[in-house]
C-alpha cells in the first residue's frame, strides 16, 4: 500500500511541476502525461499554433507586438521537457537525490522564464501587468525552491520516510496548481492579450 500511495503522490507531483515549469494554460492544452509508475516521464503537450490572420499579423508589427514576439519565443525556448525523478521507495537515498535534482530543474526553468520577462523590458502597453506577472512568477519559483530545500534537509533512510516526503511534496505542489503561467497573467491586460494571442509561440498556451 505504501508503494501505491507513493506512486500516486509522485504522479501528482510530476504533473503539477510540469504545468508550473511550462508556460501555463489549461489542462487540455498542457496535459502532463505520466507513462510509468515508479519512474514517470512528463511532456507538455500543446496543440498546434494557429496561423495568424492578417489582422493579427498587423498587430504583431506594432511595438507591443514585437515585444510579445520576443517574450513568446524566449519562453518557448525555455520550456523544456522535465527529466522525472526516479521514485523508488526501496532506495531512499537515491530517491532523495533524484527529487533534489528534479526540483533544481523546475526552479532553473522558472528562473529562466523570469529572466526572459525581465530581459524583454517593459512593454509599450501593460507595464503594470508585466510587473505583476514577474512578481507572481518569482513567488512561484521561491515556493518551488523552498520545497527543494525541504527535500535537501530531510532524512530518508526508509521506505516510510520516502513515502511521507513524496506525499507531502505532492500535496504542496498541488496547492500551487492554480497558477497558469506568465503568459496567462500577461493576458490580463487587453493590449497584451491581443498580441499574445496573435503570436504563434504563445497562442497555443491560451
Amino acid at each position: 500500500m505504501i508503494s501505491t500511495n507513493t506512486r500516486r503522490s509522485a504522479l501528482a507531483l510530476l504533473a503539477t511541476a510540469g504545468l508550473l515549469a511550462g508556460c501555463g494554460g489549461d489542462d487540455e492544452k498542457n496535459a502532463v502525461v505520466p507513462t510509468d509508475a515508479a519512474a514517470t516521464t512528463a511532456e507538455v503537450a500543446t496543440t498546434p499554433a494557429p496561423t495568424p490572420s492578417e489582422k493579427q499579423k498587423k498587430a504583431l508589427d506594432s511595438p507591443t507586438g514585437k515585444w510579445a514576439t520576443s517574450v513568446c519565443t524566449g519562453l518557448a525556448k525555455n520550456s523544456l521537457e522535465l527529466q522525472p525523478p526516479n521514485v523508488d521507495p526501496a532506495n531512499p537515498s537515491s530517491t532523495r537525490d533524484s527529487l533534489i535534482g528534479f526540483f533544481d530543474q523546475v526552479s532553473k526553468q522558472l528562473n529562466g522564464q523570469i529572466k526572459v520577462l525581465k530581459d524583454a523590458g517593459d512593454p509599450p502597453a501593460g507595464r503594470k501587468t508585466h510587473a505583476k506577472a514577474i512578481d507572481r512568477l518569482d513567488g512561484i519559483e521561491k515556493s518551488v525552491e523552498k520545497l527543494g530545500s525541504s527535500v535537501k534537509a530531510s532524512k530518508a533512510t526508509s521506505e516510510k520516510d520516502i513515502s511521507l516526503i513524496v506525499a507531502k511534496l505532492g500535496k504542496e505542489m498541488t496547492d500551487l496548481s492554480g497558477y497558469q503561467g506568465p503568459i496567462v497573467d500577461l493576458t490580463k491586460n487587453s493590449d497584451l492579450k491581443q498580441v499574445l494571442a496573435a503570436e504563434p509561440a504563445c497562442a497555443s498556451f491560451l
